[in-house]
């Protein structure tokens, strides 16, 4: 079983100290879209909703990974989602 997007991004955000308001935030400015919350952010480590190109983009130069790692995470989400249904 692979880790999916919501588990990968919150045990790395954990590592860094931040909360997910920083994630946000650090996002936000990263990337010059002050749009992104920290509701957003929570959705994600929920796995409820799934970070697109854009915002994986922003999380892997973030966090120090490679988008890869962030595209098979969520793609691990997807299956997890398909099989226990949403929510």
């Amino acid at each position: 079983m692979y880790e999916t997007v919501g588990e990968f991004l919150h045990r790395r955000r954990r590592a860094r100290g931040w909360s997910q308001h920083r994630l946000a935030r650090e996002l936000n400015t990263l990337t010059g879209r002050p749009t992104l919350t920290r509701h957003e952010v929570s959705r994600w480590e929920r796995s409820r909703r799934l970070p697109g190109p854009f915002w994986r983009g922003g999380l892997a130069a973030l966090l120090g990974v490679p988008e890869d790692e962030l595209r098979s995470a969520s793609a691990a989400a997807r299956r997890r989602r398909a099989r226990t249904g949403p929510g």
